[in-house]
């Protein structure tokens, strides 16, 4: 992990300072020395340190204090399922312990800088070898049965000397059988890299990791995502309501069957993309497109979050063109009476970001607090718009 990274993870929580980790001068666990800080993101702390029973440097990360059982379960399927794979491309894990109350996990060291999202646009060159390893990193945590689930740039380590992508950060994976630890409904990732499943809090597998591949990939060789959007709501409307970018391989020297790959990796409905990380790997080492099994836009609409919900409500064609705007009606959002003026806040700020999205027109509020029902169909219905935020 780079210094000073960050991880925008969905309910992830601020950087903070402070630790029960010593500073050098004792060992955590009678075994680590801590060497140097390194990042900190959503799940926790990282640092360099020294295992001094071998005599090696280890990534030791650090799970945040006062997270909820949920996480703290996260965190130890985060070994659990990445000692499972074993390959070149995906971050080793090695050990899983507690120090002064504070849990711990240590990993390989990968001595390098994560990809950059929003950067200059990678040379072609570099782009297809970064991107094949990558493929073959999932492809292999795949064969395990382990999706990734928060597939970005900022999980993707360089290895400074050799060039070698590694995948790190495994905290929110989970196996393709286990629906314990993670609820459908439950919207946990980086949204901008989300597949439409995974903004609904839907179940997800395999290919899910390949739409997220997808974003990434076009960002690398675009500068640009194929959607605007920074949040959750954004993103999902800015899917279901306007096509993605087209990757311009006229000027930028990247082969046009890279963004024919890169197409049907951005497939709405799961079951149009490509069938494996292999598949994309292979078609990308060898310059070939991959054929697709449905049309490049499939007839079947994408479901749209839950928590918080955009719900189609009108009999409108669900993709609708960039010339005709989308309108959408934000409801009063439940709560304690204590939490009212949090709840309003809340409310308006959602108001604010979707009201300044290209495309979207939101309803004032005051309109809909004079609609005399409190069921949100109808109340779509009395507004007239196509959409209803609850």
């Amino acid at each position: 992990m780079a210094a000073g990274g960050t991880d925008d993870t969905l309910a992830g929580t601020p950087t903070v300072a402070g630790s029960a980790l010593p500073d050098g001068t004792e060992l955590v666990a009678g075994r680590y020395r801590i060497v140097r800080w390194l990042g900190g993101g959503g799940m926790g702390r990282v640092y360099e340190a020294v295992d001094i029973e071998l005599d090696e440097r280890v990534a030791l990360k650090v799970l945040r204090p006062g997270l909820s059982e949920d996480a703290i379960e996260r965190f130890r399927r985060e070994v659990k399922l990445t000692r499972r794979i074993q390959h070149r491309n995906v971050a080793r894990m090695f050990d899983i312990g507690e120090h002064r109350g504070e849990k711990f996990l240590t990993m390989e060291l990968v001595s390098g800088e994560s990809l950059k999202p929003g950067g200059a646009r990678l040379p072609w060159p570099q782009l297809k070898a970064i991107a094949e390893q990558i493929c073959a990193g999932l492809a292999a945590a795949h064969a395990t049965g382990v999706v990734h689930r928060d597939l970005k740039p900022d999980n993707i380590l360089l290895e400074t000397d050799t060039g070698r992508a590694v995948i790190t950060d495994f905290g929110i994976a989970r196996t393709a059988e286990d629906s314990g630890v993670t609820q459908v409904g439950a919207v946990i990732g980086t949204p901008r890299y989300m597949s439409p499943e995974q903004l609904a809090g839907g179940e997800v597998d395999a290919r899910s990791d390949l739409f997220s591949l997808g974003v990434m990939l076009f960002e690398l060789a675009t500068g640009e995502r194929p959607w605007p959007g920074d949040n959750a709501i954004a993103v999902a409307v800015a899917q279901a309501t306007s096509e993605p970018r087209v990757m311009d391989t006229t000027t930028t020297g990247i082969p046009p069957a890279f963004g024919d790959v890169i197409a049907a990796c951005l497939q709405l409905d799961p079951e149009a993309r490509p069938a494996s990380a292999a598949e994309v790997g292979a078609a990308i080492a060898s310059g070939s497109a991959i054929a697709r099994t449905r049309p490049a836009r499939s007839s079947k609409p994408p479901p749209l979050p839950v928590a918080p919900a955009v719900r189609h409500e009108s009999t409108a064609p669900p993709f609708v063109t960039a010339a005709a705007p989308t309108s959408l009606g934000v409801l009063p959002t439940q709560c304690a009476p204590a939490d009212q003026y949090l709840a309003e806040g809340m409310r308006e700020d959602l108001t604010d970001t979707l009201s300044t999205t290209p495309g979207l027109r939101v309803r004032p509020a005051g309109h809909i607090e004079m609609t005399a029902t409190s069921d949100p169909r109808a109340i779509g219905r009395d507004l007239a718009v196509d959409h209803v935020v609850v």
